[in-house]
C-alpha cells in the first residue's frame, strides 16, 4: 500500500504550503506528496489548488490575474505556525531537494512528467498526470488512486470543484 500526502500534511497545516510539505516529507513510509499548480499572470508556476485565491488567502480573485510578486503579498492563515505564502514550484522543489535527489540517485523514481499538476514525491521524483490547472485526476504516477496519509484531509464537498 502506498501512502500519499494530499496537498502536503494538509489536515494539520495549511494545504499546499511549505510547512505542509516539510511536515509531510518527514513522515516515514510516505510514497509521495500530491500538490496542485496554477500559472500566474507573469507565467510563474505557483502551488495552489483553487483557481481563485479567496478560500486559502486573505485576497480575492483569479490566480491568473496576479503576478508572482502580488501573490507573495497575500497571507495564508497558518494559526500558530510561521507566516505562510503561496509557494512557487521552485520553492517546493528546493525544500524537498534532498529527498528528491535521494530517490533519483537510488533509481527508485522516474523523471518528473510535464503537466499542470505535479506530484512532488517524498523519496521519489515522480509527477502525476495532469489536466487543466486545478483539475486533479486524483491518480498517483502508477495510475492508481492510492490511499492518502494521516495528513490528508477528507472532503466534505463533491469532487470537480
Amino acid at each position: 500500500m502506498k501512502l500519499w500526502a494530499h496537498r502536503g500534511c494538509s489536515q494539520r497545516y495549511p494545504e499546499n504550503t511549505l510547512i505542509a510539505f516539510e511536515k509531510a516529507a518527514q513522515l516515514q513510509g510516505l510514497a509521495g506528496i500530491e500538490l496542485d499548480i496554477q500559472l500566474t499572470k507573469d507565467g510563474q508556476i505557483v502551488v495552489i489548488h483553487d483557481e481563485k485565491v479567496d478560500r486559502t488567502t486573505d485576497g480575492s480573485g483569479w490566480v491568473r490575474d496576479y503576478t508572482l510578486a502580488e501573490l507573495k503579498r497575500l497571507k495564508i492563515d497558518a494559526g500558530c505556525y510561521p507566516h505562510q505564502v503561496i509557494p512557487t514550484m521552485e520553492e517546493v522543489f528546493e525544500l524537498l531537494e534532498e529527498r528528491l535527489k535521494a530517490g533519483a540517485e537510488s533509481g527508485t523514481g522516474a523523471g518528473a512528467e510535464s503537466g499542470t499538476e505535479a506530484g512532488a514525491a517524498a523519496g521519489t521524483a515522480a509527477g502525476t498526470a495532469g489536466g487543466r490547472p486545478g483539475k486533479n485526476p486524483r491518480r498517483t504516477p502508477d495510475g492508481t488512486s492510492g490511499p492518502r496519509s494521516r495528513c490528508s484531509h477528507t472532503r466534505s464537498r463533491p469532487r470537480g470543484r
